[in-house]
């Protein structure tokens, strides 16, 4: 978990410190809800979620770039369990995921500079699994790696001519089968973005 963390604090200091070789630098807390088989095992709704990530305009129109997410699921579950090789345990089950999604991106904007622009994008990458249950003193962990997309559409809202803005956007985030877990949410991103 310290490594994640200052691994977020690395990448958040050189993606301020190359801010005006971007087109646009955002920063994002992220809601998430679990879906498919992510769901089956933790079923509710994560408000502990950000994203970072930047964008250079190649064109007018078109920008490439990347972004860096971390999601933090949890939920506890207390009852009767049958583990993989028929053991029964009963009692109070904890269990975690936490999910970060690497991706570079391609993104397509709407409209013109200094106006509301909605966009629409696609990110490609990797997705860092960690999937954990506690029982007891009992813990059963999976880390995994996976090749995710990233499908993305939003809108980008300047303040003025301050240079800032906020951007509102949705995204589905798919990390393909890898050691029989797979990962698959949905994501409301609302978050700051420094625009040049």
């Amino acid at each position: 978990m310290k490594r994640i963390i200052i691994f977020a604090l690395i990448i958040a200091t050189v993606a301020g410190a190359r801010a005006q070789e971007f087109s646009m630098v955002n920063f994002s807390w992220n809601v998430s809800l679990p879906m498919s088989d992510q769901s089956d095992f933790i079923s509710d709704a994560s408000l502990r979620g950000f994203s970072m990530g930047g964008v250079k305009m190649i064109t007018p129109y078109i920008g490439v770039g990347g972004s860096f997410s971390w999601e933090v699921f949890n939920e506890r579950e207390s009852g009767t369990f049958t583990n993989s090789d028929g053991i029964v345990i009963s009692g109070l089950q904890l269990r975690y995921m936490n999910v970060l999604p690497i991706m570079a991106n391609v993104r397509y904007f709407l409209g013109e500079d200094g106006s509301i622009r909605p966009f629409f994008g696609l990110g490609v990458g990797t997705i860092r699994g960690r999937k954990r249950i506690e029982m007891g003193i009992f813990v059963v962990e999976d880390n995994t790696w996976h090749f995710g997309l990233e499908p993305e559409a939003g809108v980008l809202i300047p303040f003025g001519i301050s240079g800032w803005g906020a951007s509102l956007s949705m995204k589905f985030d798919y990390g393909v089968k890898s050691n029989d877990i797979t990962y698959s949410y949905m994501g409301f991103k609302i978050g700051l973005s420094k625009i040049d």
